[in-house]
């Protein structure tokens, strides 16, 4: 079985409860991003259609940082489609792995 790798990217140096609850809060919203490539299977998104798809209070960063480690572990695929961001600049779309 492979270690869980964490999903808070610590370079702000947290520690203890406080590292903690930034574990917890990364691995939820990895889990709700993974929850809409599910439900949308044939679709896919961009950091920016997935921050408007969520509907709770998530900064894009994180949405961002969450596709990367959906990514490296398997779960996602960056496909070569690119649609326009939120700020003017084209963003990469990703899908569920099959």
């Amino acid at each position: 079985m492979k270690p869980i790798k964490p999903a808070f990217h610590n370079t702000i140096n947290l520690d203890g409860k406080t590292l903690d609850k930034a574990m917890k809060d990364a691995h939820s919203i990895e889990q709700l991003i993974y929850n809409v490539f599910k439900k949308y299977k044939k679709n896919t998104f961009t950091p920016c259609e997935l921050h408007d798809q969520i509907k709770e209070k998530v900064l894009l960063t994180s949405i961002r940082r969450g596709i990367t480690n959906l990514t490296n572990e398997g779960k996602l695929v960056k496909t070569d489609i690119q649609r326009m961001g939120k700020y003017g600049k084209p963003n990469y779309a990703w899908k569920v792995k099959y």
